[in-house]
């Protein structure tokens, strides 16, 4: 790793600026901003991973790329997303990133989504990311927050408009069956507001009324779903 990756790993606004703004023997020496470490990390991927917004948007205005991956595929936006790094996600999409780039079968909104991090979910559909764009096993990004609990980004993402009703493959399962069977009762509330569809059923002829039965969800069962079928 150069200086600049080490000083931006570290968060180490001073040296990082050292480093941009030294003499013209020292940067083209240390500091190429686009240099990569032996796993092909950049400083801007380092910095993004660690939240450090301010020496992003440093290394940013001085040219760094932030399309540039590691040799596993992960983007700095992927990593800021999925760390809830909010402010540093926000930088990046100033600069262009790709919003719905996939990295390890999630999009940064898949990652943010499944990680409970509504601002970051906000800042990722204010910037037109995909809000149905399918992920591992076809599965959406209220697909992974629901299967993660996370109630919160269920109903941000319901409020955007996501589409309820979007089954993964093979399993032909929806969020609400997700919900249904692990008694997020708020989720199931929010699902059914939204105008999912409760009649639906998975591969084997199930339905999210009789998992949720299955599972012992008594108060799941009981709540409001319309016309479902057992």
């Amino acid at each position: 790793m150069t200086p600049l990756h080490v000083a931006a790993e570290n968060g180490s606004e001073d040296r990082v600026t050292a480093c941009l703004k030294g003499p013209n023997w020292v940067r083209d020496r240390f500091t190429d901003v686009n240099a990569r470490a032996h796993d092909g990390a950049t400083p801007l991927y380092l910095a993004s991973l660690g939240g450090h917004a301010k020496i992003v948007r440093l290394l940013l205005a001085a040219g760094a790329d932030p399309e540039l991956a590691t040799e596993s595929g992960s983007r700095p936006l992927n990593s800021a997303a999925q760390y809830g790094h909010v402010e540093v996600v926000k930088a990046l999409l100033m600069a262009g990133a790709d919003k719905n780039v996939i990295y390890d079968g999630r999009a940064p909104l898949h990652a943010a989504a499944e990680g409970g991090n509504v601002e970051v979910v906000r800042a990722l559909l204010a910037a037109h990311a995909d809000k149905d764009g399918p992920g591992e096993f076809n599965r959406t990004p209220l697909y992974f927050a629901a299967a993660s609990g996370q109630t919160e980004v269920v109903k941000e993402l319901l409020a955007w408009g996501a589409n309820a009703d979007a089954v993964d493959s093979p399993w032909h399962v929806a969020p609400i069956f997700i919900a249904a069977a692990r008694g997020h009762l708020g989720m199931v509330k929010a699902l059914v507001a939204a105008g999912c569809d409760t009649s639906v059923v998975d591969k084997d002829g199930k339905s999210p009324l009789y998992i949720a039965s299955e599972n012992g969800h008594t108060q799941v069962c009981r709540g409001g779903w319309g016309r479902a079928r057992l």
